[in-house]
């Protein structure tokens, strides 16, 4: 049965899911408002409502948009939800003060091979294969005497995107050369307020060696073992001092090997500024 008010539906519809995957996506924002911000939570909870249901107006004005091409041209007109979505997501960026977070394409990021496009088109064109390939399963679904044509021209399209982007990892020099090297990033929790403090400089310098201390201690017996630092031990403390001479070996070593490595930076400078 034919709903009699088909651009409604399709408006409340495009609202409704925008304001579940804004809410969903976005929840962090009441605890951020609360922390850094200073504002009561039931505040926090009300500004971040109201975000939420202004970005939620542009997947609303994309599903009408949609409705409307597919009542004019038939099935096929659900491939205009491409540019119809890049420009929702373009307008979130530049109508009213600009909140071009969660943009579709973000979501490829852990999919390397489908992610190097973004070299070539960017992010935008990322979001753009996404809604393609929505809109070919959409069709193949809905129907009509070509249904299967865009899906095959979209698996197509992704195929070779991966092949690609396959290849691009593959023979880049910076991901496939070298040794790995495994880091830690820490996240101490530091006030914004606090941060710029000069008083609390030792505070904060505390707090994130008493969060790597275990691994500090790895990187002292391996300079210890290198003759670079020394321990003593005091009471329940131990104390680490640097080792004069050992530092001045090295030293001498890490002037023997600059040259080398000015060479090798500068050749990492070209190949970032290539890429």
């Amino acid at each position: 049965m034919r709903s009699p008010r088909p651009h409604a539906r399709a408006f409340f519809l495009g609202l409704s899911t925008g304001a579940v995957y804004f809410a969903g996506t976005l929840y962090w924002l009441v605890e951020t408002m609360t922390t850094f911000g200073g504002l009561p939570t039931a505040l926090a909870v009300v500004a971040a409502a109201l975000l939420v249901a202004y970005l939620a107006l542009f997947p609303a004005a994309f599903a009408v948009i949609v409705r409307r091409l597919v009542e004019a041209v038939g099935p096929m007109g659900l491939l205009f939800a491409v540019p119809a979505w890049l420009t929702s997501e373009l307008g979130r960026q530049y109508v009213w003060d600009g909140f071009p977070w969660e943009l579709l394409g973000y979501s490829q990021v852990t999919w390397l091979p489908i992610a190097q496009t973004a070299s070539l088109v960017g992010v935008y064109g990322l979001s753009a294969l996404l809604a393609l390939a929505s809109s070919a399963a959409a069709i193949a679904i809905v129907g009509g005497r070509r249904r299967w044509t865009p899906a095959a021209v979209t698996i197509a399209i992704i195929a070779g995107c991966t092949l690609w982007g396959s290849h691009r990892i593959a023979a880049g020099e910076l991901t496939s050369g070298g040794a790995s090297v495994r880091v830690a990033v820490l996240q101490g929790n530091v006030e914004q307020d606090q941060k710029w403090d000069p008083a609390l400089v030792d505070q904060i310098s505390n707090r994130y060696f008493d969060m790597s201390r275990q691994a500090i201690s790895k990187h002292l017996r391996v300079m210890s073992d290198a003759g670079l630092a020394k321990s003593d031990r005091r009471g329940r403390e131990t104390v680490w001092e640097l080792e004069q001479d050992g530092l001045a070996d090295a030293e001498r070593y890490l002037r023997a090997i600059s040259k080398d490595w000015d060479e090798k930076l500068a050749r990492l400078k070209h190949l970032v500024e290539a890429e």
